[in-house]
């Protein structure tokens, strides 16, 4: 009776056929839900740590940005305190400060690792894009 003194409702009847579509509809959502769920437990993923994937996207935009530029893209690590350097890295500290806080490298020497770890992904990606076949 509520339902009905809705202006968009109007009446008793449409107020009971929406609670009856929305029962149709809740029971098909729920039954598609459930089968979700159930193909989730089915699909096993890589045991560790999720790759970075989206961070070789954002080395390889740096790379391009300092080919365009002129700039040599070092990447260098001091040798007596290990603390990463270099155009690639300083470029990279600067713009993960627009990512959302959950994106971005904990530590500078994490920054470090991930360009590396990425620049490393990009040569295999460039020597499978460019083999002899």
């Amino acid at each position: 009776m509520i339902l009905a003194l809705d202006p968009e409702v109007g009446s008793r009847q449409r107020a009971d056929k929406l609670i009856a579509s929305f029962r149709v509809d809740a029971a098909k959502l729920a039954h598609s839900c459930l089968i979700a769920a159930h193909d989730l437990k089915q699909r096993v993923g890589k045991s560790g740590r999720p790759p970075w994937e989206w961070y070789d996207d954002f080395t390889a935009l740096l790379l391009e940005v300092a080919e365009t530029a002129g700039v040599v893209p070092s990447l260098s690590k001091d040798r007596i305190l290990g603390a990463p350097g270099g155009w690639l890295f300083d470029a990279a500290r600067t713009l993960e400060t627009f990512f959302d806080p959950l994106m971005r490298s904990p530590s500078a020497e994490a920054c470090g690792k991930r360009l590396e770890r990425s620049k490393s992904h990009l040569k295999q990606k460039h020597r499978q894009n460019h083999s002899p076949a």
